[in-house]
């Protein structure tokens, strides 16, 4: 986002951009499309918010003396820059900006393009990554907290440096795993990295005794079993090692045969999306146009004649629209563009247009860093893309909840999605057989897994997938 608007700005005087509507609409369009972002504003090279998303219109605002203005004003490098958490003069709640450089033409400093994020979006992605047992810390890599979890009970909104989580002195300093005691004595195994190129560090803490105390406790029983259970498998393994060969050959053939099938669905549905797009929806356009120009140079028209092609360029419009939400149904070309995060906010955002059923959608941020394969990000929205219908056909639901988590982070983990409603079960579980059919088919294809629960207090979907 940043890079967006720094490569729509650049190039233009301060001048146009005070005076530009455009640039003001384009802020707040930015705001709007990530829930999470307050506010959006554009600083001039002395430091005055010239333009912001308008959330919280104001009268020009002098930051020349900001740690992040300071920061791109005096260094060379253009890096996001993330500043330290404070109670921000907008939004009145403890926030953190992140910011690029602008440059002139000569490549001189020229003015900052700044995002502010209340630090609650950081803590709600540690509660999602962490047990109730687990502690953690998110940073900046100069050692600023920006958030510790659990929050101290006694004050929660102290700032996050009182927060004594681990003893002075212990807490690692570079990348890797490590052991150690926290402040309350507990043993913990502690893994800490850094966010791709970002200045941001994470920390989490696993309780030891937590992991390792069920494996203790249950030792002696399975060295007690183990005769018996050695006993009946070679018993047992002449007779089912066929069957099992048998069975194997099938599910691999049959996983084979349905991951074909859909990669050839999918490729039929690219298809004809960028056939409706590039050919029906073009023609639709011109002939709105020829009704247009029809109106215009005839404007002797009798009114009823001239009622009837209005009708006329309305259905088309109506229709033009139509065709172009269908298009994307059958193939988001924003999953091809920017990938994952950015095709469930728009499927999310018309879902909502059209159904009136509230979503509030998660979506771990690193997925816009390091993306999936296209198969896994395809599917991935397959799967949201059929619950969000099932919710708004068979639920009764007012509200939808998305969780989209990559606990481990990198390329080789595994991917967990949820979809919620507050509906009142799975009303009709045949109606929607053929759509969980589906899911699982994805899935399953990919090594995946597919789980589905549904009582009196709404569904949920629960899928996994290798990332």
């Amino acid at each position: 986002m940043l890079g967006d608007i720094v490569r729509r700005v650049e190039g233009m005087s301060w001048g146009e951009i005070r005076d530009s509507p455009d640039i003001s609409t384009m802020l707040s369009e930015r705001e709007a499309d990530m829930r999470d972002i307050v506010d959006v504003e554009l600083l001039s090279p002395d430091g005055n918010v010239v333009s912001h998303s308008n959330r919280f219109p104001s009268s020009t605002v002098d930051e020349s003396d900001l740690d992040y203005f300071r920061f791109h004003r005096d260094s060379a490098d253009d890096v996001t820059y993330l500043g330290e958490p404070v109670i921000s003069h907008l939004s009145k709640v403890r926030s953190m900006t992140m910011s690029r450089k602008l440059r002139g033409p000569d490549g001189s400093f020229n003015g900052v393009v700044l995002l502010t994020i209340p630090v609650t979006y950081f803590s709600e992605l540690l509660d999602s990554a962490m047990s109730k047992s687990d502690v953690a810390v998110l940073s900046r890599n100069d050692g600023t907290v920006i958030v510790a979890a659990p929050a101290p009970v006694a004050d929660p909104d102290a700032p996050p440096q009182a927060h004594a989580l681990f003893r002075a002195g212990a807490f690692p300093a570079s990348p890797g795993s490590y052991r150690l005691l926290d402040s309350s004595g507990v043993a913990r195994t502690v893994a800490l990295r850094n966010f791709a190129s970002y200045p941001l560090a994470v920390a989490i803490g696993v309780d030891e005794s937590k992991v390792l105390e069920p494996w203790r406790s249950s030792n002696v029983l399975y060295v007690s079993i183990l005769g018996l259970a050695v006993t009946a498998f070679l018993v047992s393994a002449s007779i089912a090692r066929s069957r099992a060969v048998s069975l194997t050959e099938s599910n691999v053939a049959l996983r084979e045969t349905t991951s074909r099938l859909l990669l050839s669905q999918d490729s039929e549905r690219r298809k004809i999306a960028r056939d409706l797009h590039d050919s029906t929806a073009q023609n639709l356009l011109g002939a709105n146009v020829e009704i247009e120009i029809a109106l215009r140079r005839n404007p002797a028209l009798n009114a009823e004649a001239r009622a009837a092609l209005e009708r006329c360029a309305a259905l088309i419009s109506r229709s033009e629209q139509e065709l172009r939400t269908l298009s994307y149904l059958l193939h988001p070309p924003m999953l091809d563009e920017s990938g994952l995060p950015n095709a469930l906010e728009l499927l999310v955002s018309g879902f909502e247009k059209r159904c009136g059923i509230e979503v509030e959608l998660r979506v771990a941020p690193q997925l816009a860093i390091v993306r999936p394969s296209r198969h896994v990000e395809l599917a991935v929205f397959r799967v949201v893309q059929e619950a969000l219908s099932n919710i708004h056909r068979h639920s009764d639901a007012t509200t939808a909840r998305i969780r989209l988590v990559n606990p481990r982070g990198g390329s080789h983990s595994v991917l967990f999605l949820t979809v919620s409603d507050n509906g009142g079960g799975m009303i009709d579980a045949a109606a929607v057989g053929v759509g969980l059919a589906s899911m699982r088919g994805r899935l399953q294809a990919l090594g995946g897994t597919l789980e589905i629960t549904s009582g009196a207090k709404g569904t949920t979907v629960t899928a996994t997938v290798p990332g």
